[in-house]
């Protein structure tokens, strides 16, 4: 009788996100979750409602009720924009489904991990290599390949020539 293969469902280390994070959270007793990257979809919902907060930001700016700092309506709207929307955005990095459990459960200084997580990992990041990648060289060639050189994955580090070479008569002490 032929033997049947068994499916291994073991989780291989080339297929775990480096971006996958945990922290510990808890008021009083703690315990780990896992902080997951947003999704493209997700990222520019979340940059969407940033884009909101600095536009109303800058337009209570420019009526001139910035002097002397943000006025009363600016930091309302900010703090009324981070509660309606903060159990979605913890929802979606986490993966579980009740956000009002997670927060419940979380201090300020936790939320402010999980906070820092998600923008290096989803903003940070990202956002540099992007600048990187289209900064302007003098040279056109040069810039195709600063390109490419970062695009490629750098394995290891280059080492310096070990070609040998001659030795002077002043090292090897002979006269002519």
């Amino acid at each position: 009788m032929p033997e049947t293969k068994k499916k291994d469902k073991s989780v291989k280390v080339q297929d775990v996100n480096p971006q996958v994070k945990s922290i510990k959270l808890g008021v009083r007793t703690l315990r780990k979750i896992t902080i997951y990257p947003l999704s493209v979809a997700d990222q520019l919902e979340l940059t969407d409602m940033i884009t909101e907060a600095v536009g109303v930001f800058f337009s209570l700016d420019a009526e001139g009720k910035m002097e002397g700092g943000p006025p009363m309506e600016f930091v309302v709207f900010v703090f009324e924009l981070i509660k309606s929307n903060i159990g979605d955005i913890v929802t979606k990095v986490t993966g579980e489904e009740d956000s009002d459990a997670i927060l419940s459960d979380m201090t300020n200084d936790q939320l402010t991990s999980l906070i820092e997580i998600v923008y290096k990992e989803n903003f940070e990041g990202p956002f540099g290599r992007l600048v990187d990648l289209f900064q302007t060289e003098e040279n056109e060639e040069t810039k195709v390949e600063s390109i490419l050189a970062k695009l490629q994955p750098q394995s290891v580090e280059s080492t310096e020539d070990t070609a040998s070479n001659t030795s002077s008569k002043e090292a090897t002490g002979k006269e002519d």
